[in-house]
């Protein structure tokens, strides 16, 4: 299955390849027109422009998310069982109100999602998708503000009894912030873990205090990866669940169509958060007692 994908790959590469080079040719049939006849230069360089933004750009960009589904699936397929990738996701309202993460806007269009993936982890549920949302802010009139990147949840295999979110600073407007995760019953919570201190807002409920030292330590390798990456990384714990946003980040980009296609090259691991999350949650699940 895995060769076939990158067949399939390798053939568009290669009609994107063949219409940049014809686009080319194009263009420099048209210079060498200029001085033989200067209405048909024009015309031909008008029709390949036209051509040029509805194919060649439109099949660039199917090569790209062919190449994020290619790459999603054979990198993920190694940790995920049930691995399945879709061009659109299908998170609902209630799904980011579940996370409890930030705003969403309760009436009208909340949601646009992107490239989505899932699949499970032996107990855990996985479910990606790119987002875009629209929040509202605080303030005396109400104001919608747009947040875009990487929406990840893991369903735990039990309820962890606790609920605590731990938001970078600049992920989301502090006068909105302290607000609405109050409006959840959440207070503020002392943040001692070193690597976090100074760039984190750690919120927990009653139980959440409790396991809140050991949690933020948990979330280390996740935070220290969104900063490589330069996200900004909001995160909470909302009973059997986990959910995470990173902003401005997409497993959808520009690539490269030059150069070799091989395995490793389109197998690299385009999500490398999703380790780490799993062990979050593995480590966060609650301990099965012995019958």
């Amino acid at each position: 299955m895995e060769q076939t994908a990158l067949n399939k790959l390798a053939a568009l590469r290669r009609v994107v390849l063949g219409l940049y080079a014809a686009t080319v040719a194009a263009y420099a049939a048209a210079v060498a027109l200029i001085l033989v006849d200067l209405g048909a230069a024009v015309w031909v360089v008008n029709i390949t422009t036209v051509l040029y933004l509805l194919v060649v750009r439109t099949l660039d960009k199917r090569y790209d998310r062919a190449f994020a589904r290619s790459s999603l699936t054979m990198s993920c397929q190694r940790r995920l069982s049930l691995f399945q990738v879709e061009d659109k996701g299908g998170l609902t309202r209630e799904d980011i109100q579940a996370g409890g993460l930030f705003p969403v806007r309760a009436e009208g269009k909340s949601l646009v999602c992107g490239m989505a993936a899932e699949g499970q982890a032996e107990e855990l549920g996985v479910r990606i998708c790119e987002l875009t949302a629209y929040c509202e802010m605080a303030g005396e009139k109400r104001k919608l503000g747009l947040l875009s990147g990487l929406w990840m949840e893991v369903r735990l295999a039990g309820d962890a009894g606790m609920r605590l979110t731990l938001v970078q600073h600049g992920a989301l407007d502090p006068d909105t912030a302290a607000p609405f995760y109050g409006g959840q019953g959440l207070s503020r919570l002392p943040l001692l873990e070193e690597a976090l201190r100074d760039g984190f807002t750690l919120y927990g409920d009653e139980a959440g205090a409790k396991g809140a030292a050991r949690f933020a330590r948990r979330c280390v390798p996740l935070a220290l990866q969104a900063a490589k990456a330069g996200c900004k990384l909001m995160l909470s714990l909302r009973g059997d669940s986990i959910h995470v946003f990173l902003t401005g980040r997409s497993l959808v980009f520009r690539t490269p169509i030059r150069g070799r296609l091989t395995p490793e090259i389109a197998g690299w691991d385009r999500l490398p958060e999703l380790p780490l999350l799993l062990d979050l949650a593995k480590e966060t699940a609650p301990r099965k007692s012995a019958p």
